[in-house]
């Protein structure tokens, strides 16, 4: 009878037992496949990214989406986008990867404030969300950034966040996930190969002096004009190395900041030089550069305005108001001396400023 009841008990404790450790250990599968899901921020996979969405708190937005036609990207479906932020931020999409979890005592402090603060980025490929996550502040010691995953299809957010990294770079990561519109822009202005252009005019109004236009025949003939159409002698190496240094130029920032009585101020003061680039398909690009005035202190401020030995103001197509550097666009200021191969003038863009009344 004993012998019995004790198979009863052993039986029992079988039926119950097993059941329970099978439970524990999928238990156990269960939450470290969670972790798991939790870290996965990474996606291997870039060359499949169709587009980028940044938000932040504060309602900015942005949408870069891969244009597969041209090669490139675009920027609210207005602008291309700069080539260089969208290989830093494509970079990052790649190699982010967990550097360590939050600790317990911080976590729920870090979670609280990555709900209400932090940039939200989503990426897909083609029209799939394939990655979520909010970006947040940097660490103290600014050598990882807080993170928080979210499922890209029921947008339920991970349990933790996690400090993360780009292995080998010592840094934070949260300025490659900016929002404004204007910053992602592709700063461009001038981006030619010889046989691309048709002709390039330069007027000099502040100091007026003698400009000049190169007209391309071919990528090997050229002609040089006065701005008045008269003939002007030059040599061909010249003009040939002047042709490339409309290879790659940009400009510095857009100017959106500036007080509109300021920019209208500006403007209405003419430019001081004009250069005008009319390519093969006759698509014509203008850049009106205008003398900035600079911080330095006058001896006499009541006569006297010190201009910008650096930079200029810049109207680009009579649309986009922008900063440039003499460093990028002195080279192309120059006058009808630079193509004559004895002269070593100075371009009439880049001489040394001076001051109202002098």
């Amino acid at each position: 009878m004993k012998k019995n009841k004790s198979l009863i008990i052993f039986a029992l404790l079988i039926a119950v037992g097993i059941p329970s450790i099978w439970l524990l250990s999928q238990k156990g599968k269960q939450k470290g496949t969670l972790d798991k899901d939790q870290m996965n921020f990474a996606v291997t996979d870039t060359a499949a990214v169709t587009r980028v969405i940044i938000s932040d708190k504060a309602g900015k937005k942005v949408v870069l989406r891969r244009d597969e036609g041209a090669g490139s990207w675009t920027v609210n479906q207005k602008f291309t986008a700069r080539p260089d932020a969208m290989k830093t931020l494509l970079t990052t999409i790649h190699s982010v990867a967990v550097k360590s979890p939050v600790g317990v005592k911080a976590r729920e402090t870090i979670l609280k404030w990555m709900i209400t603060g932090a940039t939200k980025v989503e990426i897909y490929q083609g029209e799939n969300r394939v990655r979520m996550y909010y970006v947040g502040s940097d660490t103290q010691d600014q050598l990882g950034t807080y993170m928080l995953l979210s499922d890209p299809e029921t947008e339920e957010n991970a349990e933790a966040p996690f400090i993360m990294e780009i292995p080998g770079f010592n840094g934070y990561l949260t300025t490659r996930f900016f929002t404004s519109e204007s910053d992602w822009r592709d700063r461009t202005v001038f981006r030619y190969t010889p046989p691309e252009i048709k002709s390039i005019r330069v007027e000099h109004l502040k100091p007026q002096v003698p400009g000049f236009q190169l007209n391309l025949i071919n990528a090997y003939s050229f002609t040089l004009e006065s701005n008045s159409g008269a003939p002007l002698p030059f040599d061909t190496i010249r003009a040939k190395q002047y042709i490339t240094y409309y290879g790659a130029v940009g400009f510095e920032a857009i100017e959106d900041k500036i007080q509109a009585a300021k920019k209208d101020s500006v403007i209405k003061s003419g430019p001081a030089h004009i250069i005008k680039l009319t390519d093969t398909k006759n698509q014509v690009t203008t850049v009106k550069l205008f003398l900035k005035q600079g911080d330095g202190e006058s001896r006499d401020t009541t006569q006297k305005i010190y201009i910008d030995p650096d930079r200029m103001y810049a109207l680009i197509n009579d649309k986009d108001f922008v900063l440039v550097q003499y460093y990028v666009f002195g080279k192309l200021l120059q006058m009808p001396e630079y193509f004559l191969a004895e002269t070593k003038k100075q371009p009439a863009g880049n001489k040394e400023p001076k001051t109202k009344g002098e």
